[in-house]
């Protein structure tokens, strides 16, 4: 986690040795045993090259292949930086934990890279962004560091857009957690909260053009779809409207593809509430084991509520079916 450091001058700013430390927020960490992370880049089918975070799992072991958990970030515009992240969102040291690698892309769209690579899917929403992501996954694949038979992709807002695409565009993936992902962008236009930013996305007035709309909405291409995949959402979220992920949930049951719908309290874009966090990650970590890694069973909320202090095991609430 983040500290703050000073130093004497400018000039020893490059001299680690010489800093001295001035807070130590979250010093439980340092008993911990995180994967090492690294900054990896790969080219992509247009040629360019696109970058991500690594994170190791414990003991790596240079030749041996390892389960892969894509984990993208939302915004679009937004990216991955090299920094401690221990949030609901990635939590990716306990895959590390778990013998997984895990792959945080900054895919085209993303920010940090200037403002032609941000706003490059203008009016071709996913498909870069798409193959920036499997190039990534191909990338390691051909390092040698990835059993290509147990993939996992996740992701919340944007993130849970790009799952629904690869979700309908692949079957490559084993498991697949979808949070706050738009499935329609049709309907999610009117639902959301935010019109002129994904009419800008679009590139056009959506009502002038509907095919163009439903040509990037995942739905269309349900029936491709056959990867076990849970989904997230919170109830009243604005931004992503929980309609969004019925349309996939129920497409997904009338197909007959394994398929987990969890619905989480509050009004807000992002899951409210710590221990509505945490349900988030031991049910998804353990969907992820069931279909990567053939774990018996996947989720039991006696799991869940033996971790949790006594006076905590009556608050807040989710809605778990199947």
């Amino acid at each position: 986690p983040a500290s703050i450091y000073t130093v004497s001058s400018i000039a020893e700013v490059g001299n680690r040795s010489n800093w001295k430390r001035l807070t130590n927020s979250n010093p439980q960490v340092e008993e911990l045993a995180l994967g090492e992370t690294e900054a990896i880049k790969w080219r992509s089918t247009d040629g360019k090259m696109v970058e991500g975070v690594l994170v190791k799992p414990l003991n790596y072991q240079p030749g041996s292949r390892y389960p892969l958990i894509v984990q993208i970030h939302g915004g679009p515009a937004s990216a991955t930086v090299l920094s401690f992240n221990a949030g609901h969102g990635y939590y990716s040291h306990v895959y590390a934990a778990n013998g997984y690698l895990c792959l945080l892309p900054n895919y085209r769209g993303s920010s940090n890279y200037g403002e032609e690579f941000r706003t490059e899917i203008v009016g071709d929403y996913f498909r870069q962004g798409y193959e920036d992501i499997i190039t990534g996954v191909d990338h390691l694949i051909e390092e040698g560091m990835v059993d290509p038979e147990k993939l996992g992709a996740m992701g919340w807002s944007a993130g849970g857009h790009w799952s629904n695409w690869i979700l309908t565009h692949t079957d490559r993936f084993k498991a697949i957690s979808s949070g706050a992902g738009t499935m329609n962008w049709i309907s999610m236009y009117a639902q959301s909260d935010v019109q002129r930013n994904r009419q800008n996305y679009f590139g056009a007035f959506p009502y002038d053009d509907f095919d163009a709309l439903w040509d990037i909405s995942p739905l269309k291409y349900i029936n491709n779809a056959k990867t076990p995949t849970m989904v997230h959402v919170v109830h009243g979220d604005p931004r992503v409207p929980r309609p969004q992920s019925e349309e996939l949930h129920m497409a997904l049951k009338k197909l007959g593809v394994p398929t987990e719908f969890f619905v989480y309290p509050g009004n807000t874009h992002g899951i409210p509430g710590n221990r509505n966090r945490l349900v988030k990650m031991v049910s998804e970590f353990n969907w992820m084991e069931k279909w990567i890694n053939g774990k018996d069973g996947w989720f039991e909320w006696e799991e869940l509520l033996n971790m949790l202090p006594a006076e905590e095991e009556t608050t807040g609430h989710s809605q778990g079916s199947n």
